[in-house]
This record gives C-alpha cells, sequence and structure tokens, in this order.
C-alpha cells in the first residue's frame, strides 16, 4: 500500500478483499498517523439511506479524522448520494472506502478519489518513472509514450487498469509538488486528471490517447 501521511488525499477508493484492507489501514494508521482518531462503518449493502446518515454523522464531526467505510454491496442509488460527500469534504478529515474489486463504481466516484488495489504488484507498477514524467518536457514526455507503446505486442496494447493507476500516480505526486508551493494555482491540473479519468472509462477511447493528454496540458516542472 503506497500511502504518504504527509500527503494525503481526501478520499481513497479501496478495492480488494475487505479483512485485508482493515489490516492494512489499521497498520497505517498506528505506524504513520499520530494525532488523529480514525472511526470505521461497515455494511454489508451501503444503500441510500446508509449514506445519508453517514452524511449526517460525518458533519457532526470535529475536522481532522479518518473514517473508515467498508460494504459489501454498495448500490448505484447510495453511489450518487455519496459525491456529495466528495465534493465538499471537511479539511483535514480522509475517507476511506473499501468494497470487494467486482463492484460496480459510477465514473464521478472514480474521478473524485484514489483508487487503491489490494494487489501491491500490481498497484505500485508504474508505466513511466512519475517525477521523471513530471518534470520532462512534453516532447520528451510523448516521445516516452510513443516508445512504450511501440514496445508493446498487438495482444498487450495499453489497459485501463494500467491508464487509471498511472493517473492516480499522478495525481498522489503532484499533490506532493505542490504541496511545496502553497500559493501555486493548480486545481486545473487536477481537473485535467479528472477528466482524464472520465476517458479511461470508456472502453471505446484509445488509452494512448488519455496518456498524451495529461502529458501536454500538464506544467513541466523541470523548466525555469
Amino acid at each position: 500500500m503506497n500511502l504518504n501521511p504527509e500527503h494525503l488525499h481526501h478520499a481513497y477508493l479501496c478495492l480488494g478483499t475487505i479483512s485485508d484492507w482493515q489490516q492494512k489501514l489499521r497498520s497505517f494508521f498506528d505506524e504513520s498517523v499520530s494525532g488523529m482518531s480514525w472511526i470505521s462503518y461497515e455494511y454489508e449493502k451501503l444503500g441510500i439511506d446508509e449514506v445519508r446518515e453517514l452524511r449526517e454523522t460525518l458533519s457532526e464531526r470535529t475536522v481532522g479524522k479518518f473514517f473508515v467505510i467498508t460494504a459489501e454491496r454498495f448500490t448505484t442509488e447510495a453511489q450518487q448520494a455519496f459525491l456529495k460527500m466528495l465534493e465538499e469534504p471537511a479539511p483535514n478529515t480522509h475517507i476511506f472506502l473499501i468494497v470487494p474489486p467486482q463492484t460496480f463504481i459510477l465514473e464521478t466516484i472514480f474521478s473524485r478519489v484514489v483508487t487503491l488495489r489490494s494487489d501491491d504488484s500490481a498497484s505500485n507498477a508504474q508505466l513511466f518513472p512519475i517525477k521523471t514524467f513530471l518534470f520532462d518536457s512534453v516532447s520528451k514526455r510523448l516521445d516516452a509514450i510513443e516508445s512504450l507503446v511501440k514496445g508493446r505486442d498487438k495482444d498487450e496494447s495499453l489497459q485501463a487498469y494500467e491508464v487509471h493507476q498511472f493517473l492516480d500516480q499522478l495525481e498522489s505526486a503532484l499533490y506532493a509538488v505542490f504541496h511545496k508551493k502553497p500559493n501555486a494555482q493548480f486545481s486545473e491540473y487536477f481537473e485535467a486528471i479528472r477528466d482524464a479519468r472520465g476517458w479511461a472509462s470508456q472502453t471505446s477511447f484509445p488509452m494512448k490517447n488519455v496518456i498524451e493528454y495529461a502529458a501536454m496540458v500538464l506544467p513541466e516542472f523541470g523548466k525555469k
């Protein structure tokens, strides 16, 4: 599990075995986080009524907490209601939503969270070295993408899950970069990544184009 306690996103979607994720997060909180409490909510089915209760409960809590929400099932109607919690996060509050990997998740959810998968080897795999990608020029980024695609056999084309992982890693790296530049205007770049996630969820959209879009819209951090 690749989580930096100093640069946490406000919401994470954890896909995998619920008990495994509970153990991983418990270890993370015990070892990496001090001075902040965490609260767990467990559901067999997370429906719209449960989400409404969660929203009310979380809004009454003091900011500066971790919320771990587990659900064996997560209805589409409930996901639409859950979006409100993601769109209006409380300061310094972090949500970890754990669901089985086969759960259908709305793209609007994917676009507002960082997705983590229980298969560490897969979730840590990188299409490109992220820091190199960020600090390279646009032309070098595009060359790297072209080399990656050409180096694969026809039956090993870019997959959507690879692109989603890449965008998640890119977003985490951006948070780390902008954390050191508190006055920088960076919201447009996170919006661009959310747009890219939307295209990556469309099976008819070329995955290469998604990565090329990210390469072209993100600033060249190595440029002086």
